[in-house]
């Protein structure tokens, strides 16, 4: 799947999701479900991707979605459904949260082994947190992220430790100019039998990728 049509599907997942807001007795959600589909697909038509698109979303029994409105990160849903082996996710971009205003968030499962909350003023990394904790041992989540969850420091900064320590970050994308608003996308798994790691050789002033078993 190119990436040039990240940004297509997120515009129409969403469009899903704001319809299902308006209606939350929505009766026809499988075939809103079908028409999202088709335009995933009809957006690569004429382009290299076409024939990746072609039929990828042929025979996917829309009965069995569960679509649901709230918040992802005070009052999750489906919680009897985690863990999930794909997680594809496009969280708001540095929105507020409670936070430690909250006393309750520190010792909830999905934020409390990182040892700290991400900030009240930017919710980034609780939703990858909360994304990393409903994944399955051999899932992947793929997370749309605000530039600065990459840099900022503080809270952030000691969330980003614990997810290299512990070897969650599989890869990091980052989009070119002028595709879905110059982003990164993150992706996350559990279990990896190969550790990346880089060494320097001082001799030859080069930055070496190597490899170790896990």
């Amino acid at each position: 799947m190119k990436l040039v049509f990240i940004k297509n599907i997120c515009y129409n997942i969403t469009n899903l999701l704001l319809l299902k807001k308006m209606s939350r007795k929505l009766t026809r959600s499988n075939e809103t479900l079908s028409r999202v589909f088709k335009n995933i697909e009809s957006s690569a038509q004429g382009s290299d991707s076409e024939d990746d698109f072609k039929g990828l979303f042929d025979g996917i029994d829309y009965d069995k979605f569960d679509i649901a409105y709230g918040d992802t990160l005070i009052e999750p849903q489906h919680w009897d459904d985690e863990p999930f082996e794909a997680i594809v996710s496009n969280p708001p971009y540095s929105i507020k949260w409670e936070g430690d205003n909250n006393p309750i968030l520190i010792n909830d499962q999905r934020f409390s082994p990182a040892g700290v909350l991400a900030p009240k003023s930017k919710a980034d990394l609780a939703f990858i947190m909360h994304s990393l904790s409903w994944l399955a041992t051999n899932g992947t989540a793929a997370i749309v992220c605000f530039p600065g969850v990459m840099y900022r420091g503080g809270a952030e900064q000691k969330i980003r430790k614990y997810l290299v320590s512990n070897n969650f970050i599989d890869f990091i994308i980052q989009l070119p100019d002028h595709l879905f608003y110059g982003t990164s996308i993150m992706v996350l798994k559990k279990s990896k039998w190969i550790i990346p790691y880089f060494s320097l050789m001082p001799q030859r002033n080069v930055l070496r990728l190597q490899t170790a078993i896990k």
